[in-house]
């Protein structure tokens, strides 16, 4: 996996790929990319969905290496709408699931993942009929 560390971000703050050019530049196909932004911390606080979200040219960027599963420590990949702001469409959601990728929302304690190249596992509960389940996100050091 690839840890993308944003943890500077502002509210409501895009992620570009150009932000994050020198880590991504590792991703490969099969990967799986935590975007961590420390906003885990505001869980429980309105400010949770004033969440930063990723760039429609970072997915893209991503899915084009092969990456097909993405996820990061936040309410939402896209910006979450409300009265004040529209949400784009949910840009970032479309671009994964047309690849019919895995998107990851809500993830917590990524600031413990402090090493490089970590074996993900998210292990989701079975429903059926959803299009979402809880999951068990694991970051394991494999050296």
């Amino acid at each position: 996996g690839v840890i993308l560390h944003c943890d500077g971000v502002q509210a409501r703050e895009r992620i570009t790929l150009d932000s994050v050019r020198s880590e991504v530049e590792s991703a490969r196909a099969g990967d799986i990319v935590l975007v961590h932004t420390g906003w885990a911390r505001h869980y429980g606080d309105p400010a949770y969905f004033d969440n930063p979200f990723l760039d429609a040219g970072l997915v893209s960027f991503l899915l084009e290496r092969g990456v097909r599963t993405i996820g990061l420590d936040a309410l939402n990949i896209d910006e979450t709408p409300d009265a004040d702001h529209s949400g784009e469409g949910f840009p970032a959601h479309h671009l994964i699931a047309n690849v019919e990728g895995v998107i990851c929302e809500n993830l917590c304690n990524l600031e413990s993942v402090d090493f490089a190249d970590p074996l993900v596992s998210l292990l989701p509960m079975k429903f059926v009929g959803i299009d979402g389940a809880p999951v068990r996100a694991v970051a394991m050091e494999t050296r």
